[in-house]
């Protein structure tokens, strides 16, 4: 069921999603909009995270249950930074996910006020006339978080893609 419904493509579920946030009196708030692009980051989350901690060996939560750690410091003093590598990547993704996000944004706000730098920036285009160096300067902006964002992580990045070897499939 999980994986049918992953079929299914965002856009095909705007109008429920419409609807449902229409009902719950969360449309034009940001509230319904945080709530939306949680969902919408939340399965490749957990995808990314579940195949790491499923490669993750056995061994080294043996090691630390001999060492004395309990089940929280296990996670804490091991597994959680074996996964800085495949966390960075989650960052990235979602942050480039969220900062992307311009249809969902269209669809649930109404007033300008909570409307995202992508969507506002439609205010550059008039019906005669556009403003190009005002909207390629804005764009320019909108561009400048996702790529400071990737610079801070890439080395983490880089870890990620290179750490898949490292635990090997012995499964």
């Amino acid at each position: 069921v999980f994986m049918t419904a992953m079929m299914i493509p965002i856009p095909g579920s705007f109008v429920a999603l419409y609807v449902l946030l229409n009902k719950l009196h969360l449309r034009d708030t940001p509230i319904g909009y945080i709530l939306c692009m949680i969902n919408v980051g939340l399965a490749t989350s957990i995808f990314l995270l579940k195949t790491f901690f499923d490669k993750m060996p056995k061994e080294l939560e043996d090691a630390a249950r001999i060492d004395g750690c309990s089940k929280l410091g296990i996670w804490w003093h091991v597994a959680l930074p074996l996964a800085k590598p495949v966390l960075a990547v989650v960052v990235v993704f979602n942050a480039l996910n969220v900062w992307n996000e311009y249809i969902l944004a269209l669809i649930i706000f109404d007033s300008r006020k909570y409307m995202p730098l992508q969507v506002a920036l439609q205010t550059f285009r008039g019906e005669f006339v556009t403003n190009y160096p005002l909207l390629m300067a804005g764009l320019t902006i909108t561009a400048l978080p996702i790529i400071l964002v990737y610079l801070l992580m890439q080395k983490y990045i880089v870890k990620a893609v290179t750490s898949g070897a490292a635990f090997g499939d012995e499964k």
